[in-house]
């Protein structure tokens, strides 16, 4: 459950821990990874600038379903309670004891709804983009404003999300000038296993230093359908339910219900969500070339959305999928290696 964040604001005004100095992800110095992961993460790629969601989206509708749960159920027996009291059904109940009778579910109502206040009627996603022209990223913040920073002013680093998981993320901290005190921090829009997370931070640091956005975009299989517009129901199921590898078919049965539950309150949180937009100085400064050969979108996304889903694609079309990206990432190694070989002389 990736909560730190948005439930939970991340500590600010503090000093880098021993774990963010050791896991730091260093700028202009290439991970050692065998494949480069955008994690289903992309919203809009081109020459200038790559859009990506952010961690929470994932697994958006599962950190409310519960809420949900608590707030409805809790909803009921208050009114039940209420109608039952001032309908003196109840004359030997008490003042005291209906009143308590009323606050007990009514403190759980406000628990479940402070949760489901953080993606219910407030935004659909919160982008990162990141300008490979002007060396620049762009955070759209929980509040609805937008942070500006060079890229090369972040500093970058794994760490484990709280709680009793094993999920870690890529956080960017802007620091003071002492190089010390985190002044704010973000997340990258993927929170995985700490083996994998280097994988996709080479995917985003290839994109903003290196000349491969041809090869990196061969790499892109899904893109979120998000862009400017709210997620539809089947698209957000399709998301909750996406599979790896045939394997996931084993606890299906076991996940449906909770991943229906969950795709209902997904649906909920978008449809009344507003869509974030990005104020025009951003847009003016992304504003990509008319006849950029790069251009990845939702509008790419596979026709057999269903059986790439359920990892039930087709031999043809899943082979053609893996040399395609085979061939990329053979192409992406082997410029890596002969710019390292430049920097060696």
């Amino acid at each position: 459950m990736t909560m730190y964040g948005l439930y939970q604001p991340y500590k600010v005004n503090r000093k880098l821990t021993r774990t963010e100095k050791n896991y730091r992800l260093r700028q202009g110095t290439p991970c050692k990874v065998k494949s480069l992961n955008c994690g289903e993460s992309v919203i809009r790629m081109n020459s200038t600038y790559l859009e990506t969601v952010d961690k929470f989206y994932k697994e958006a509708g599962t950190n409310t379903w519960w809420a949900a749960m608590i707030f409805f159920g809790c909803l009921a027996v208050f009114l039940f309670i209420t109608f039952r009291f001032f309908s003196d059904l109840l004359p030997g109940m008490g003042v005291i004891k209906a009143f308590l009778g009323c606050m007990i579910p009514l403190s759980f109502m406000i628990f479940g709804g402070c949760f489901l206040l953080k993606e219910w009627f407030a935004w659909t996603h919160y982008p990162i983009r990141f300008n490979r022209r002007n060396q620049a990223v762009y955070i759209f913040r929980t509040d609805g404003t937008v942070l500006s920073v060079p890229w090369k002013e972040i500093y970058f680093t794994q760490d484990k999300e709280p709680g009793p998981l094993r999920e870690w993320c890529i956080r960017g901290h802007i620091l003071n000038k002492d190089g010390e005190t985190v002044l704010e921090t973000f997340s990258l829009g993927v929170c995985e296993n700490k083996e994998s997370l280097p994988e996709y931070w080479e995917f985003i640091r290839c994109y903003m230093e290196e000349d491969l956005v041809a090869e990196l975009a061969e790499l892109v299989v899904i893109c979120p359908p998000i862009e400017n517009r709210k997620e539809g129901y089947l698209f957000g199921l399709q998301n909750l339910i996406y599979m790896d590898s045939r394997f996931g078919w084993i606890y299906f049965p076991f996940k449906l219900p909770l991943q229906l539950e969950a795709s209902v309150c997904r649906y909920i949180a978008s449809q009344t969500s507003k869509i974030p937009r990005w104020p025009q100085d951003v847009l003016d400064a992304c504003r990509p070339d008319a006849d950029d050969p790069v251009n990845v979108s939702a509008a790419n996304n596979p026709k057999d959305m269903w059986r790439l889903v359920f990892a039930n694609q087709s031999l043809t079309n899943w082979q053609e999928k893996y040399e395609r990206m085979a061939t990329a990432t053979n192409r992406i190694h082997a410029a890596l290696a002969k710019n390292m070989e430049i920097n060696l002389l």
